[in-house]
């Protein structure tokens, strides 16, 4: 199971971490939803991506994938928000997290920028729009 946030949260740049188990050897990777008129925008640690992508059915959204063996890679895009998320698994274990998410875009997470505002207004007595 893995939580999917609305596309009001999705983001135009990802640092993902790929964990590296120690006691096993895991298919990982990387999957990506985006706007179709979007995909060739996506670069991959700099570069363009050679990814693959299938419509969504019923939407202007495409998804893809790549598998992984590294750490680290980061995801962008120009002009444009996307999802990401890592999975991965082996015979008897599998992990699956989004990439992360925009909190605040949509009215319901915290911007930092007005947090930091509001604490330093009133003492933080209203840090949490109180």
């Amino acid at each position: 199971m893995m939580i999917v946030p609305p596309v009001s949260q999705y983001q135009s740049h990802y640092d993902v971490a790929v964990p590296q188990p120690q006691h096993a050897s895991y298919n990982t990777y990387v999957s990506i939803i985006i706007q179709s008129k979007e995909t060739s925008g996506i670069l991959i640690d700099s570069k363009p991506s050679f990814i693959s992508w299938t419509p969504l059915a019923n939407s202007s959204y495409s998804w893809g994938l790549f598998s992984t063996k590294k750490d680290y890679h980061s995801l962008h895009h120009p002009s444009s928000f996307f999802y990401a998320s890592v999975f991965g698994y082996t015979k008897y274990e599998a992990y699956g997290f989004p990439a992360g998410w925009a909190g605040s875009r949509d009215g319901c997470g915290a911007n930092p920028q007005e947090l930091d505002k509001k604490t330093s207004d009133d003492g933080g007595r209203n840090a949490l729009g109180q």
